[in-house]
């Protein structure tokens, strides 16, 4: 069994620094809005406040977005780890079996154990 890194983590991946990025700007010309409105309006403290609650919900989406992205690459990331780890114990028991130190019965049971978890693993990934 070969295991490589999942299409869907390398998207998440690769997308993540775009988004990411992009998001940066917006909140940097944001703030900089911020910070430079009021001068541009004479210290005016209604626009100084106007100006914050309009960013506000900016930062609480762009904070929401990034920590979900992070879970869902982490729970990949775990899958991954628990199909390489299935992957080991499968070849483990394969030694076992051609040694003669496991018995028919008890390979094709534990093979069909792992078998099952690798299959819910896998179809989550993908």
């Amino acid at each position: 069994m070969n295991f490589t890194p999942s299409k869907k983590l390398l998207d998440l991946s690769n997308d993540y620094g775009s988004k990411l990025s992009n998001k940066r700007l917006i909140g940097i010309f944001l703030t900089a809005l911020i910070l430079f409105l009021p001068r541009l309006v004479n210290y005016n403290i209604f626009v100084s406040i106007l100006a914050f609650f309009a960013i506000v919900p900016f930062w609480i989406y762009y904070f929401n977005w990034k920590s979900a992205e992070s879970k869902k690459i982490k729970e990949i990331h775990e899958a991954e780890y628990e199909i390489s780890r299935i992957i080991i114990e499968i070849d483990k028991i394969d030694k076992l079996k051609n040694s003669g130190l496991m018995s028919g019965e008890d390979y094709l049971q534990k093979k069909d154990e792992y078998q099952r978890m690798y299959d819910k693993y896998k179809g989550f990934i993908e």
